[in-house]
């Protein structure tokens, strides 16, 4: 009996091989989870190195979990090769040690998704589709496309062959770039506005006078008699188009000049003469006048353009609004610097014209004279020239 239980035991012994061996043989040959596996041992090491992670509480005797299962890892398949790659995990939610995970969460059905982006920073509520396509084209949406450093020329071209392709990222450079430098452009022009600049004293500057109809060329004429006709030469004269008496007083001034005067400074270059569109006449409705206040805009940079004054002088007509906006802005520009120096009429005596008042409060007017004390207390930015008249 003893010698025919040894091959019963041998027997026993090689079924035990057999099957351990092909229960360790069918582990190599299964494929291995998309997914992975999480409960309280390993969650927040996961969680702590992915960006990204999508993580799914559910409930083994749940049916919607079990027919989510293959989907969610049909969908975890594909997005693994994507770029940047998205991980898709899962806890069973069901088991003691992982209750507290799914109360941290707020788990209170099954299956419930969550997104967690920045190790953890950031949880939302995953509201997405259920299949695997949809899981996919929702994920890779909220995942975003991958930033690529872009160090030649040659991989900058196969990045973008055959692709539309913003960089917003540059652009966004770019306009905080020029932003910046505007910004600093505009506080060194509003520093220096009204300082004295550093000149020459024998050096002259071009000059544009604005007249006006009425009063204002009489005045105008009348500044310009007690100005150094050799500092501020040559001398452009600039009237309304529709103001046919002005530029002809100008043109008899400066005549008068020539005949006296013999200071070879003076005649040097002689005076211009030349007129500007109005934006508005007298009565013109507001609707019309934008589009001759365009052309008028249009007109004033052409003549600031073609002069290209170092000096304008102006005391009130609407004419010179045009004028000294496309001075101040090629100012801005770095274009051409041009001192605005603006005289308010004699006839304004307590409070500014129209010009004045846009002029003084858009501080475009490098030096801005008043002739009544008044208007000084009123203005205090002005300077009290007293009566040219």
């Amino acid at each position: 009996m003893a010698i025919s239980r040894v091959p019963s035991y041998a027997l026993l012994l090689l079924l035990l091989v057999f099957f351990a061996t092909a229960e360790e043989a069918t582990g190599d040959v299964a494929e291995e989870s998309a997914v992975l596996t999480l409960d309280s041992s390993n969650f927040n090491e996961v969680i702590s190195k992915h960006p990204f992670i999508v993580v799914e509480f559910y409930a083994p005797w749940c049916g919607h979990c079990q027919r989510l299962a293959p989907e969610y890892e049909k969908a975890a398949s594909i997005l693994a090769s994507n770029n940047p790659p998205v991980v898709l995990a899962k806890v069973d939610a069901n088991e003691e040690k992982s209750r507290e995970l799914a109360s941290k969460y707020d788990v209170s059905g099954f299956p419930t998704l969550k997104i967690i982006k920045n190790q953890g920073a950031s949880v939302q509520e995953y509201k997405g589709p259920r299949e695997a396509e949809g899981i996919v084209k929702y994920l890779k949406k909220q995942v975003g496309p991958a930033s690529v450093e872009i160090k030649t020329a040659d991989e900058a071209a196969k990045l973008t062959e055959g692709k539309k392709v913003f960089i917003i990222q540059t652009i966004s450079y770019i306009f905080a770039m020029i932003t910046s430098l505007l910004a600093v452009r505009v506080s060194y022009v509003l520093y220096w506005t009204g300082r004295p600049l550093k000149s020459s004293p024998t050096i002259s500057c071009r000059t544009l006078i604005v007249l006006g109809s009425g009063g204002h060329t009489a005045e105008m004429l009348s500044i310009v008699n007690v100005l150094r006709k050799d500092k501020f030469a040559p001398r452009s004269y600039v009237a309304a188009l529709t103001d046919n008496m002005s530029l002809q007083k100008a043109q008899v001034y400066e005549e008068s000049l020539l005949n006296s005067e013999s200071n070879i400074e003076i005649k040097r270059g002689g005076a211009q003469f030349m007129q500007i569109y109005r934006s508005r006449e007298v009565g013109q409705s507001y609707v019309t006048s934008i589009g001759t206040t365009i052309v008028a805009i249009m007109h004033a940079l052409w003549i600031v353009l073609k002069l290209r004054p170092q000096v304008i002088l102006c005391n009130g007509p609407g004419t010179c609004i045009p004028i000294c906006a496309c001075a101040y802005l090629l100012k801005l520009l770095g274009w051409r610097w041009c001192s605005i120096i603006y005289i308010e009429s004699i006839a304004r005596v307590k409070k500014l014209s129209l010009s004045g008042l846009l002029l003084y409060k858009l501080r475009l007017a490098d030096k801005f004279f008043v002739q009544w004390p008044l208007l000084q207390q009123k203005y205090p930015r002005s300077q009290y020239a007293g009566r040219v008249m």
